[in-house]
């Protein structure tokens, strides 16, 4: 063979809404999951808004166009995803909402869907915030249409255990937990966020609502207690530790916050070392990117 023939390499396919140079947690997922499996020697194709869809989708005029432009987005992806087939194609990775319309793919190409949480979860804890046509909207037409759709006849993979059950009660699918990786863990020396965490005595999460909470997961990782409301992984990375403590089942409780953040600041090194020997290197093991990588690839079979 002509060394100089190039040697055909797998590949898959990522579909999602943004370019992973996006900000926000579902690209950083993407982008490490891109930059992952091509320095494993895959070929990875990353397929969005940006370069997969005409320009009312990837720039909507004004909010009735986004509602369309979103569910639009998914068949645009999908008629992409036609045109890419071939011999050397391997996988299909879609998520969130995006992902309802795949063409017949061959048997060979697996089929997986990763959920970052789920609207309807959202919309369950929020309604009394919202109007009733923004939850309704979240609800239904974004969570029981096009994320139940999205994920139908596809190898479930999720970010937390919470974002399982959810998908489990709302959709009727299982899945499997990869989490979600932490490039905090590539950045141990100088850099502005670890060194921003390491400069309080605590961080705070009071969210009523999370699929996953990197504000939790990145604290710890930085060796700063967290105070955390239930929700994402905070019940997985807390619970069952001895600073199961600082989990708050109320989220609407100063009272309650006040005691976990005193318990702290009664003793600040106590804290920190229990985190630093107990709990980072357990996040280490779930969420350092190469460890996420593999964990997603064993379940996923890539």
């Amino acid at each position: 063979m002509d060394p100089r023939e190039k040697v055909m390499r797998p590949r898959v396919l990522i579909l999602t809404s943004e370019p992973t140079d996006a900000p926000g947690g579902m690209e950083h997922a993407v982008r490490e999951l891109e930059t992952g499996l091509d320095r494993l020697g895959y070929a990875v194709a990353v397929l969005n808004r940006g370069n997969a869809a005409p320009r009312w989708v990837a720039r909507p005029r004004n909010k009735w166009m986004g509602y369309v432009a979103d569910a639009a987005l998914s068949w645009f992806l999908g008629r992409k995803v036609r045109k890419l087939v071939g011999p050397d194609l391997i996988a299909v990775v879609s998520n969130g909402s995006f992902g309802w319309y795949l063409p017949r793919l061959p048997k060979s190409v697996r089929k997986v869907h990763f959920y970052h949480g789920t609207y309807r979860g959202q919309a369950e804890i929020i309604r009394p915030f919202v109007t009733f046509s923004g939850a309704f909207k979240l609800k239904w037409w974004d969570s029981m249409v096009l994320e139940r759709q999205s994920g139908r006849g596809k190898l479930i993979v999720c970010n937390s255990d919470q974002t399982r059950q959810e998908v489990q009660e709302y959709f009727g699918y299982s899945g499997k937990t990869v989490w979600l990786p932490l490039s905090i863990f590539r950045h141990a020396g100088p850099e502005t966020l670890p060194s921003l965490y390491n400069a309080a005595d605590f961080a705070v999460c009071t969210s009523l609502y999370e699929s996953f909470g990197y504000v939790v997961a990145e604290g710890l990782t930085c060796g700063v207690p967290v105070v955390a409301s239930l929700g994402g992984a905070c019940g997985a990375l807390l619970r069952h530790t001895p600073l199961e403590h600082l989990l708050v089942a109320d989220a609407h409780s100063c009272r309650d916050f006040e005691a976990a953040i005193r318990a702290v600041l009664g003793d600040r090194d106590l804290h920190r070392q229990i985190v630093v020997r107990l709990i980072r290197p357990e996040i280490e093991k779930k969420m350092e990117p190469e460890n996420w990588l593999r964990r997603f690839r064993e379940v996923t079979s890539l």
